[in-house]
């Protein structure tokens, strides 16, 4: 049987890798960072199938034509190869998920991670170095996907606080646990070790 798909999404500086980095340390989860092809096709031997895509650079679309399809998958390899050539091809999320694709997909979960508005704002200038206008505009975008997503059956999406997963961990990843169908694994909680290019001793809320 194949594995579910998982999305694990938020804007930029919200919390997404911390979050993907402690459910993929449960022994029935992988998570892949931002693999935009058909590298979740490619897993075997567990339960769920999981990427980490934060938006914008997966949007909450239609379901593209296959002309569509195709070029943005090509696209995305060029992206991949060049990142320097195609900025701006990036920043507009030309990848080949959609968010729309989970939730049409009656096997597939969402997990939409957020943390206060003017807090991932400043987290963004200061990370990526963008403008405040920009961070803000992907940050007001964000919001909107969340509030598509607030309308969707529960069983469908859960959403977590980046707050409340610093202070509460374990409350927080059993919560994850509960919606996934799967037992409560002690290592997610040692996922703070294992964020790729962040390097974390502990787990905590960084302003």
């Amino acid at each position: 049987m194949k594995p579910k798909k998982l999305l694990i999404t938020g804007c930029h500086r919200s919390g997404t890798t911390l979050l993907a980095s402690m459910i993929g340390s449960h022994s029935d989860i992988v998570v892949l960072n931002e693999e935009y092809f058909d590298g979740l096709e490619k897993v075997i031997g567990k339960k769920w199938a999981g990427v980490k895509a934060p938006v914008p650079n997966v949007l909450y679309e239609s379901k593209n034509s296959l002309f569509m399809t195709v070029l943005k998958r090509k696209l995305a390899w060029v992206n991949r190869k060049c990142r320097f050539i195609l900025k701006v091809y990036r920043i507009r999320g030309w990848y080949h998920y959609s968010i729309s694709d989970f939730v049409k997909n009656r096997n597939a979960r969402i997990i939409f991670i957020s943390r206060k508005f003017e807090s991932n704002v400043n987290s963004i200038v200061r990370r990526l170095g963008t403008s405040r206008f920009l961070a803000r505009k992907h940050v007001r975008y964000a919001n909107k996907v969340k509030a598509k997503l607030e309308e969707l059956d529960g069983d469908k999406v859960l959403f977590v606080e980046l707050g409340v997963l610093t202070s509460k961990p374990e409350e927080t990843l059993r919560e994850v646990c509960d919606f996934l169908d799967v037992d409560f694994d002690e290592k997610m909680l040692d996922g703070y070790n294992h964020t790729p290019s962040y390097e974390n001793d502990r787990i905590e809320l960084k302003e």
